[in-house]
């Protein structure tokens, strides 16, 4: 589940969706109590995909700048 997956709280991770779903970002299927989402534009994945091989590509040089920094929440 992507609350457990994310660690946001069920109802945060449904208002997200809900408002991803509002802008054509992500559609959904309901089957019985569960709703599934996929991304609406295969572009949208190309682009996650190739951000995450960015960040994969620069971990030590995103872990020594001394300029980012994460808060705890």
């Amino acid at each position: 589940m992507l609350s457990e997956e994310t660690g946001l709280s069920q109802s945060n991770v449904s208002n997200h969706l809900a408002c991803l779903k509002d802008c054509g970002l992500v559609l959904n299927r309901q089957e019985w109590r569960h709703v599934y989402y996929r991304i609406a534009d295969e572009k949208i994945l190309t682009l996650l995909n190739i951000a995450d091989e960015v960040v994969a590509d620069n971990t030590q040089r995103i872990a020594d700048c001394v300029n980012y920094c994460v808060h705890d929440k």
